[in-house]
C-alpha cells in the first residue's frame, strides 16, 4: 500500500483500501506521499483530483467525504478515524467549501468537526479541540457565516463535540451552540480569557450557573452587552440585553 516512486502515481482502489470501496468519481487520485487508506466503507472526492504530496492532502473540486471509519495520509499524518478528523501537517484544503488552517496545527481529538457553510480560518499558530477545550491560541479565529471572533487568547468548549452547521455552532456534553440569534450555555461555565466575544443575534443565554468574562468585553452586537468588569453570574435560564449597556 505505499507507493516507492516520488512522482504523482495513480491509485487503483484495490491497491487503497481494506474495507469496501475507495473512489474518486472526478478524474485521478494521487499519493506522493506514504500512505492513503480507508478502512471504511467509502471515500468520496466529487472534484477532479485527489492527491496527498506528503504534507497536504488536496481536494481541487467541491467534497471530499469519509464516510468510513479510517482516512490515513500518513505524509504528516492526515486521517478520520470514524468521526474525527486529523490533521498535524501544515494545511488541509478543501476548495469547494473551504477549510483553511494557516498556522501550523489543525486537529480535533473529539469527535466531529465540521465546515459545511463557507470559511473557518485559523491565521494563528494551533485550533484544536481536545474533547473538552477547544483553543485558539493564536490571532485570530473567526466565522464568516455569521462571524464567531476569539480576538484574544482562548475560547474554550467543555464539552465533547464541537460543529457548526452554517446556523449553529454546537459544543455538546455542556453545550454552547449559536443558532444565529442566540447563544446557549447549557452546561456551567463559557469562558472569554481574552479581550472580545462577539454574538451577531440578540440574546445570551446560559441556562447553567456561572457566566464568566476575564476579559476586557462580552459583545452581543444584536443590541451589545458589555462585561467590562471580570465576572458575570447568571444563574436563571435567560439574559436579555435589549438596550445598549448591561
Amino acid at each position: 500500500m505505499r507507493s516507492t516512486n516520488t512522482e504523482y502515481l495513480p491509485w487503483s482502489p484495490s491497491l487503497c483500501y481494506t474495507g469496501t470501496t475507495l473512489y474518486c468519481t472526478g478524474t485521478t487520485l494521487y499519493c506522493t506521499g506514504t500512505t492513503l487508506y480507508c478502512t471504511g466503507t467509502t471515500l468520496y472526492c466529487t472534484g477532479t483530483t485527489l492527491y496527498c504530496t506528503g504534507t497536504t492532502l488536496y481536494c481541487t473540486g467541491t467534497t471530499l467525504y469519509c464516510t468510513g471509519t479510517t482516512l490515513y495520509c500518513t505524509g504528516t499524518k492526515l486521517y478520520c478515524t470514524g468521526t474525527t478528523l486529523y490533521y498535524t501537517g501544515t494545511e488541509l484544503y478543501c476548495t469547494g467549501t473551504i477549510l483553511y488552517c494557516t498556522g501550523t496545527t489543525l486537529y480535533c481529538t473529539g469527535t466531529i468537526l465540521y465546515c459545511t457553510g463557507t470559511t473557518l480560518y485559523c491565521t494563528g499558530t494551533i485550533l484544536y479541540c481536545t474533547g473538552t477545550k477547544l483553543y485558539c491560541t493564536g490571532t485570530t479565529l473567526y466565522w464568516t457565516g455569521t462571524e464567531l471572533y476569539c480576538t484574544g487568547t482562548k475560547l474554550y468548549c467543555t464539552g465533547t463535540t464541537l460543529y457548526w452547521t452554517g446556523t449553529e455552532l454546537y459544543c455538546t456534553g455542556t453545550t454552547l451552540y449559536y443558532t444565529g440569534t442566540e447563544l446557549y450555555c447549557t452546561g456551567t461555565i463559557l469562558y472569554c480569557t481574552g479581550t472580545t466575544l462577539y454574538c451577531t443575534g440578540t440574546i445570551l443565554y446560559c441556562t447553567g450557573t456561572t457566566l464568566y468574562c476575564t476579559g476586557t468585553i462580552l459583545y452581543c452586537t444584536g443590541t451589545k452587552l458589555y462585561c467590562t468588569g471580570t465576572t458575570l453570574y447568571w444563574t436563571g435560564t435567560k439574559l436579555y440585553c435589549t438596550g445598549t449597556k448591561l
